[in-house]
């Protein structure tokens, strides 16, 4: 199966067609939190950086336990939500 990139894909056909080519709203949230190293409270990505959905997915993903949201109201990963992120980026680039 080929990708649109025209890269071989990797994946099983008939995984790819469960998963898709494109993520879904949680895994974009996901993949630029990894994307932008907010793996730690130092390194935290502010809220104001995120849009009104990457916002609302918020209290759902803390729940989870993929990211922590800080005091002065900045998100990062948590070791779970760096795991699920890495394996995210890796369906979908």
């Amino acid at each position: 199966m080929i990708q649109k990139t025209g890269k071989q894909d990797w994946m099983d056909p008939y995984i790819r067609t469960i998963v898709g080519y494109n993520p879904d709203v949680d895994d974009m949230l996901m993949i630029k939190l990894i994307d932008a190293n907010a793996i730690s409270s130092k390194k935290a990505l502010p809220i104001s950086e995120l849009n009104q959905t990457e916002i609302k997915l918020l209290p759902k993903m803390k729940e989870q336990g993929r990211i922590i949201i800080t005091e002065n109201l900045k998100v990062y990963l948590t070791k779970l939500g760096m795991k699920i992120a890495e394996g995210a980026k890796k369906i979908y680039e």
